[in-house]
């Protein structure tokens, strides 16, 4: 896992700590319960899919419990676990290859019509990606 003040990676050439602030819970560590957390393979699995898609706008990232419930987030979501990301596609007509690729590059994906949810939830070899309807 990564924390705030932790060395990045050098793989991650497009998501910055420093300036993509929704990496990180949306209470930036107000509460003491609150320790902002990112596994790298999530952010190994955006760097694939933006090499395809073009740039991506994260809009939530790592989620403290407070912060998850007040978004109304699932009480077992990936988020919790720095596992997940919520990215959008800038460049249009991107989105349908953002979902294409989170189905095949990530543990689970789901389509929110203005974002995408993928995760880094581990899966067998050759078992397709969790999916949900929303």
């Amino acid at each position: 896992m990564i924390n705030i003040g932790d060395p990045w990676p050098s793989v991650i050439q497009h998501f910055n700590p420093e300036t993509d602030t929704r990496l990180w819970c949306g209470c930036m560590a107000r509460w003491p319960d609150c320790t902002p957390m990112l596994d790298p393979a999530i952010l190994v699995i955006a760097e694939a899919i933006r090499a395809r898609t073009g740039p991506l706008i994260v809009s939530s990232g790592f989620r403290c419990q407070r912060h998850n419930a007040s978004v109304g987030g699932a009480p077992n979501s990936q988020h919790l676990l720095g596992r997940a990301l919520d990215l959008r596609a800038v460049n249009e007509g991107s989105h349908t290859t953002l979902v294409r690729l989170g189905m095949e590059l990530a543990g689970a994906c789901a389509d929110y019509g203005t974002f995408v949810h993928i995760d880094s939830r581990l899966r067998r070899i050759g078992d397709p990606a969790v999916t949900w309807s929303v």
